[in-house]
């Protein structure tokens, strides 16, 4: 049987990953096997993949259950598009689909005709297998030409791939992708945008928010390192929403962006974005520690796309890190709270003689103190607080509960004076790290006096709060000018109500 079946011209048969050690190891399987030059190796993203024949026939995939690509977003993101692709290039064919995450595999939007329970190793895994809906209704593509890494050498003349009649290379007459409204939607916004964007020097905008109901997403362009990314955060859908349908739009909405956008899906980075507590924003998604370098009004700064649900830089509070930018010329300026410390590299850029960068997270600093080296500046970090008085280095990095630290600088006979103030509190906070628990809304007051205290005369305090619906309380601040700058700090990105941020200039009289 098997010298026959050698002897007859084979099926096509390919097989397809991005690790090139996979690729190499799977050839050197089946030169073993005997079937040097039978199976076309192709190094390439499976969301790639399209019908190598013209005839329907089997997909079989092993996806990655989650372990290497790091988080559950990332999951989402590949099997959504891996069911679109499915669905929109391989109607008619069957598909084998084996994964240690069945919860995850409704994300294909397929109904699973089978299923059988198996190991992989010791992980209980399942094999499902579907019917691909749909009939072929035209040429198939031939297979995407490898990348310059792949070094599989062409077919023999003699071998039965030379002998194989395999249909010309034509286009390939695709299914509809679906969530059109939502595709003309982020055309419109990326012309109108784009043009805006160009107009002023901007490479990082928002460029849909939520603006069709049905696909509650927020979508974020940056310019990293000579490539286009698009930062996704899903809205999670309220409990009167159907998840199925849910899952459906969010697949549309993927597959429309990497269409509209042209960009590889390995530049679409997708989050779902919950209701927060306190720094739950800030907690580790996964550990890839791929950092990319952006510029914002001439300032360096790094993003991350996919180890924390924010990228490091809030694209809203552009136009105030702008400001402070403009204002910080010869002036000492203390940044609260102060995450990456972007606004204290606009700061440094700006031409601070002095900064002061206060956070209780050893992560966020160590990236601030990248964000600064970026621009030119040597910042000396503190592991604990200085003691009131203490000399600093001109910028100095401050590892401290920003509540207690505040209050203990307030109450010092000596205190460090600063001509600039930026305070961007957390909307709430109970992390083990602070003395006491935080809300914004409730202790706004308490942080604020304070802060005046270290404001030297002549000084500019920029108070700015996410918190929705949160109401300033003016009259504990009638002793100071007070002037809302809510609308002045948003840009043409950001002019969808709500308004992302509330923001106030509080200065002495």
């Amino acid at each position: 049987r098997r010298i026959d079946g050698l002897a007859r011209t084979p099926p096509h048969i390919s097989g397809r990953d991005l690790e090139p050690r996979a690729i190499a190891a799977a050839r050197t399987n089946a030169e073993r096997a005997g079937l040097a030059g039978r199976i076309d190796w192709i190094l390439a993203d499976a969301l790639d993949a399209r019908p190598p024949t013209q005839q329907p026939g089997l997909v079989v995939t092993n996806p990655p259950y989650g372990e290497r690509l790091g988080s559950d977003a990332e999951l989402i993101k590949l099997y959504s598009l891996l069911g679109v692709t499915l669905k929109q290039y391989f109607p008619g064919w069957q598909l084998g689909f084996f994964t240690g995450r069945p919860e995850v595999a409704q994300r294909l939007g397929l109904r699973a005709e089978k299923m059988y329970s198996l190991y992989n190793g010791a992980i209980p895994c399942k094999l499902l297998r579907f019917d691909i809906p749909g009939a072929r209704i035209a040429p198939i593509a031939a297979p995407a030409t490898p990348r310059e890494d792949d070094d599989e050498p062409a077919p023999a003349a003699d071998s039965p791939w030379a002998r194989a009649k395999l249909p010309p290379t034509a286009a390939l007459e695709a299914a509809p992708l679906g969530g059109e409204e939502f595709a003309n939607r982020l055309r419109k916004n990326l012309k109108h945008l784009g043009k805006w964007a160009r107009r002023n020097g901007i490479s990082n905008y928002r460029v849909y928010d939520a603006d069709l109901p049905e696909y509650a997403l927020a979508v974020d362009l940056y310019e990293a390192e000579g490539a286009l990314h698009a930062a996704i955060q899903e809205y999670a859908a309220p409990k009167t929403i159907e998840p199925a349908r849910a899952e459906r739009h969010l697949r549309e909405a993927l597959s429309q962006l990497q269409a509209v956008l042209e960009i590889p899906a390995s530049q679409l980075h997708y989050k779902l974005r919950k209701s927060q507590k306190g720094t739950a924003q800030y907690t580790r998604q996964a550990e890839n520690e791929r950092f990319l370098r952006t510029a914002e009004h001439g300032v360096k700064l790094e993003v991350n796309f996919e180890d924390y649900l924010d990228t490091g830089l809030f694209l809203d509070h552009r136009p105030l890190r702008l400001r402070i930018q403009r204002e910080a010329s010869g002036k000492r300026m203390l940044n609260l709270f102060c995450y990456t410390a972007s606004a204290t590299a606009h700061a440094v850029v700006g031409g601070a003689r002095r900064t002061v960068s206060v956070d209780m997270s050893n992560t966020y600093l160590e990236w601030a103190k990248r964000n600064l080296a970026l621009n030119g500046c040597r910042a000396w970090d503190y592991e604990h607080a200085p003691a009131p008085g203490e000399a600093l280095s001109p910028h100095a990095l401050i590892r401290a509960d920003c509540v207690a630290w505040l209050n203990q600088q307030a109450e010092a006979k000596q205190a460090q004076q600063y001509d600039l103030i930026f305070l961007d509190p957390p909307t709430f906070s109970n992390s083990k790290k602070m003395e006491v628990t935080l809300d914004t809304q409730r202790d706004h007051i308490a942080l604020i006096m304070p802060c005046l205290q270290l404001l030297a005369p002549g000084g500019t305090l920029y108070f700015s709060t996410n918190r929705r619906g949160f109401k300033l309380d003016e009259a504990a601040l009638a002793a100071y000018a007070v002037k809302d700058l809510t609308h002045q700090t948003l840009d043409e990105d950001f002019k969808r109500p709500p308004p992302a941020h509330k923001c106030w200039q509080i200065q002495h009289r």
